[in-house]
């Protein structure tokens, strides 16, 4: 299947993927060419502020976090320690817990 009316070895098929392929490796370059331009301090720069950036949205996003109610974890934390020291095997634990929710539910 060679293309002889252009005298190319390239197929027909492939000249559309191979002139999409050059567009967007050309695409990459363009990209790049900013980034070659600049010198080694500047790139060290650019990275120290954008992990100063990194930190800053971390920070905030701890803000934005829900918190938990100290008051209403102590309980939870008393009957695990309780449990813990109960040594019971986790058939009998499940089944203590299904007793209680049924209570709960009716």
């Amino acid at each position: 299947m060679v293309d002889a009316e252009k005298g190319s070895d390239v197929p027909k098929e492939l000249r559309g993927k191979l002139s999409a392929f050059d567009s967007a490796l050309s695409d990459v370059e363009n990209k790049f060419e900013p980034l070659l331009k600049m010198s080694k301090v500047e790139i060290n720069t650019e990275d120290r502020i954008r992990g100063y950036m990194n930190r800053v949205k971390e920070v905030q996003d701890k803000e934005k976090a829900p918190k938990l109610n100290a008051a209403r974890q102590i309980p939870w934390k008393l009957r695990a320690l309780r449990l813990a020291g109960e040594k019971e095997s986790p058939e009998v634990m499940m089944d203590r817990v299904k007793k209680r929710r049924r209570q709960i539910n009716t």
